[in-house]
């Protein structure tokens, strides 16, 4: 069972979903919500009924019925026709179903992920997020129409700030019931609330995922978790200190590595974490922190230039989730496909070269960052 409070790993949770929640409310102008939809008890009759209908419309049904229902959803959150995709889309979408009608003539199971990019969430480029979900479906129907389409979708008060009281309780029980839903606030519920969102706590984040592949479902995710200030420091940062840690500079836990290095790089706005550039003042800051643990010139040198590589990027590489995957996904006939979704400035939806996992290419890192970097950076 997990808590869902009083402990190290949550109190670290708590802290660094405000520092990103702050950025967000400087960065678009934000006011500090007053009542967090999740803490209150009015919000369990509204939680209660997206439970009720997400398990009655998505989750009951069969593929075909639950994936329309998820369509017309899509389709009512952006106004005007769906995005037209270029021919060299389309010719990838057709080079991803062949792949997976091949591999399947051979005996194989081919789990199907598409990892998008993540527009901003302002009025403009929202209806972006939509169009995105919804051409990752029209590939859903046309490479697995037997298998539910899911989406990845926080349903935490940070996630959902944009939509009002009601919509957003309803959407997070909705949501949690049809398709593969995280809660990165659970200290946020009240006690009752806890124990009805429990499964969908963020330390099992990655094993809903596992399991969503693992049933065949059509899993659509943005890889950067959310917008770009949030996915360098939810993500970025965290997996620097992971590899700092593991490569041996252990003089403090992977924690406070994490918080030392969120602080020295969120002290002052904007901070790289917004701008992508390191200034002066804080690639000063943290070759004084790296030379600390121990590290040497030449190392410093060699890890801030990868961390700023990364800090450039729209979407980062998040090469530690797809280890991961790797290692649990592709065993006996299973392989897994990669469908890239990229947004672009001028409004259109990019359908990128997919790319087939399998046994003997799992293990290279440069195939996921040349594939990030190529086809999910804007």
């Amino acid at each position: 069972m997990i808590h869902s409070s009083n402990n190290v790993g949550e109190e670290y949770q708590k802290w660094v979903l405000q520092t990103a929640r702050t950025l967000d409310q400087k960065l678009y102008k934000k006011a500090v919500p007053t009542v967090l939809i999740s803490f209150s008890f009015r919000s369990l009759f509204f939680n209660c009924l997206g439970w009720i209908s997400g398990n009655l419309f998505l989750n009951v049904p069969p593929p075909f019925i639950a994936n329309t229902i998820t369509r017309i959803l899509i389709r009512s959150r952006f106004k005007g026709d769906p995005p037209t995709l270029s021919e060299t889309s389309l010719q990838h979408i057709e080079q991803a179903s062949s792949r997976v009608k091949v591999q399947r003539r051979q005996g194989k199971k081919v789990l199907c992920l598409v990892l998008t990019s993540h527009p901003k969430t302002t009025s403009e480029e929202f209806p972006m997020i939509m169009k995105l979900i919804w051409t990752a479906s029209e590939i859903a129907k046309k490479i697995a129409p037997h298998s539910k389409f899911k989406i990845l979708q926080a349903i935490d008060p940070f996630a959902l700030d944009t939509l009002s009281f009601p919509l957003a309780s309803f959407y997070s029980g909705f949501m949690a019931q049809g398709h593969v839903a995280i809660d990165r606030q659970p200290y946020e519920r009240n006690k009752i609330g806890r124990s009805l969102f429990q499964k969908y706590h963020y330390a099992r984040a990655l094993f809903r995922i596992l399991n969503s592949l693992n049933q065949k479902d059509f899993l659509c995710m943005a890889l950067g978790g959310g917008v770009v200030h949030n996915a360098r420091t939810l993500y970025v940062i965290k997996e620097f200190a992971h590899k700092l840690y593991c490569q041996g500079f252990k003089t403090k836990s992977q924690l406070e590595l994490r918080k030392d290095l969120i602080r020295i790089l969120t002290k002052d706005y904007p901070c790289c974490a917004v701008t992508g550039r390191f200034s002066s003042e804080e690639l000063g800051d943290v070759k004084a922190y790296l030379s600390k643990l121990g590290l040497s010139s030449e190392r410093i040198q060699n890890e801030i230039n990868e961390l700023q590589e990364e800090f450039s990027m729209q979407t980062p590489y998040r090469l530690r989730f797809f280890r991961i995957l790797c290692g649990r996904l592709l065993r006996g006939k299973n392989e897994l496909l990669l469908i890239p979704l990229q947004h672009k400035m001028d409004g259109n939806i990019l359908v990128g070269e997919p790319l087939l996992i399998s046994h003997s290419n799992s293990g290279n890192d440069s195939l996921f960052k040349n594939f990030v970097r190529e086809h999910l950076n804007v």
